[in-house]
């Protein structure tokens, strides 16, 4: 049933998108809207109504059009302008600015306040990750096998198909929640299908509503996603705002830090707990705002991880069979983890060398964003390139994540999945882990807004490679299941299916 509502929805959505198009090929070709002609753009041709069918074009072949316009500096802007770029402060190259349109966030009925959820999670994510890794890990751990055996079955006998992407967006949903809510909310089905329609929906928002032309009055389109998007958070808060009020109704009456000694094996008490400490008034102190602020950091890592998981296993799946990838992951994985106490120790973890290049390559070749680094320019007087172009004010500028991930001057064939290419160049001393950022591996961003939550992206994928490769075997795939391409995102197959049987161990 809910599959079929996802269904539904989305068709309806798409639906009114492709009338939005619509709509704007007749106003292009009533207003006679051209480009402006010192800068070049990507995708423009000489055509009938090229303005508008550049802009179809980008919806549907990004990639096409960041190649194209990787070749030559434009508002695309080339790889050698990276270091300049980051170096812009906000004031001159905004990235919220441009994420507010682009991701459409000021039309979204949201509680919380982006900027603030994003200034939040870096002191929620960091605190949590440094000082309390081991006892996360082992509930991430705990989870990722429940879910796991619960999802693909304990069946050692025979085999069994099933959906890829289902199968790990239900196990990510429930280790994180088990991060982010505690135990039991991770495993309430009524909780985890109102948190997943809530991710749904939103990201159907930022997909869509971000797409249609500004002067289409969005906020109408918007107010299509905000009725389920209202519905579903409703949901979400009545079961989270109550067990916020706990926590701080905790740290009223007992000693803060014994409290979080204690019980900080979730973020809920990770956040009531930063803004307890903060003495400047920053924070709204409110339960219900607190619970808005972890909705949508849910959503920044649920919306995310599933997708990523999935690229990745259908990449080592369909890697040439000569490779031996799964076989190899899962020997490393039986070395590192010789006993239940390794699964919840982050030095061991450490010893996944082979797993942890696997990720990096998966998302070296198939990056969530194939452009990303967005900005709008801020000044009057607009900016001006370090190769002279000028750019207007209210112009967005962008970095192209998969032409440069396959560029053969930074990557000996870039085009094929190499699940040992950063291992190799460890052992070479170049130690770049999964969660290091540059300007050449962009799958998290680069300079001061990578992301934040990296480090527990990359610490779930571990645990989720190691453990499905000692538990189960799975038959390999003849062909990777192709891509969707929508704007900027880089969607992994929604239908690949895949054969699992749990597997016999002495």
């Amino acid at each position: 049933m809910g599959h079929d509502m996802d269904s539904q929805l989305a068709i309806e959505l798409l639906g009114f998108v492709f009338l939005a198009y619509l709509s704007s090929v007749w106003y292009c070709w009533m207003t006679s809207s051209t480009p402006p002609v010192a800068t070049p753009w990507a995708g423009l041709r000489k055509e009938v109504f090229k303005t508008t069918r550049a802009s179809l074009r980008q919806v549907t072949g990004s990639i096409q059009t960041l190649a194209e316009g990787y070749a030559k500096p434009q508002s695309i802007l080339p790889q050698e302008h990276i270091a300049w770029l980051i170096r812009q402060p906000d004031s001159r190259l905004s990235q919220w600015a441009a994420r507010k349109e682009r991701n459409a966030m000021r039309y979204l009925s949201l509680g919380g306040d982006h900027m603030e959820t994003m200034a939040l999670i870096g002191k929620v994510l960091n605190p949590c990750l440094q000082r309390k890794t081991n006892r996360i890990q082992m509930n991430t751990y705990d989870e990722i096998r429940a879910s796991v055996d619960d999802t693909m079955g304990l069946d050692e006998d025979s085999w069994h198909e099933t959906n890829l992407h289902e199968a790990l967006q239900t196990i990510i949903d429930r280790a994180q929640c088990r991060v982010f809510f505690g135990f039991p909310l991770c495993r309430n089905k009524d909780y985890l299908f109102n948190v997943r329609r809530f991710v749904n929906c939103m990201g159907t928002g930022n997909l869509d509503v971000g797409q249609i032309p500004i002067w289409l009055n969005r906020h109408f389109w918007a107010s299509l996603i905000n009725v389920p998007l209202q519905y579903y958070r409703a949901k979400f808060m009545k079961a989270l705002v109550p067990q916020v009020i706990e926590c701080v109704q905790n740290f009223e009456h007992e000693d803060i830090e014994l409290v979080t000694d204690q019980e900080a094996d979730d973020f809920v008490t990770e956040i009531v707990k930063v803004v307890e400490h903060s003495g400047d008034g920053i924070y709204n102190k409110a339960p219900e705002y607190l619970a808005e602020e972890l909705l949508l950091l849910s959503f920044a890592a649920l919306s995310s991880t599933a997708a990523a998981g999935t690229h990745l296993l259908l990449d080592i799946l369909s890697s040439p069979v000569y490779m031996k990838t799964y076989e190899t992951l899962r020997k490393e994985a039986a070395m590192v983890f010789s006993t239940e106490a390794d699964w919840g120790d982050q030095v061991t973890l450490q010893g996944l060398v082979f797993t942890d290049s696997a990720i990096r390559e998966g998302l070296r070749q198939n990056p969530l964003q194939i452009r990303g680094l967005l900005r709008e320019v801020m000044p009057a007087s607009g900016i001006t390139l370090p190769d002279g172009n000028h750019i207007p004010q209210g112009t967005w500028i962008a970095v192209p994540f998969q032409p440069i991930h396959m560029d053969e001057r930074f990557y000996s064939n870039a085009d094929e999945f190499d699940p040992v290419r950063f291992a190799r160049m460890r052992a070479e001393g170049d130690r770049l882990d999964s969660t290091h950022t540059s300007e050449t591996c962009l799958a998290f961003s680069y300079g001061r807004h990578s992301c934040p939550g990296r480090w527990l992206v990359s610490q779930t994928l571990k645990l989720l490679i190691a453990y499905i490769t000692l538990n189960y075997d799975v038959q390999l795939l003849d062909k990777r299941p192709l891509n969707t391409v929508f704007a900027d995102t880089n969607i992994p197959s929604r239908s690949a299916r895949i054969s699992v049987r749990r597997r016999k161990r002495a």
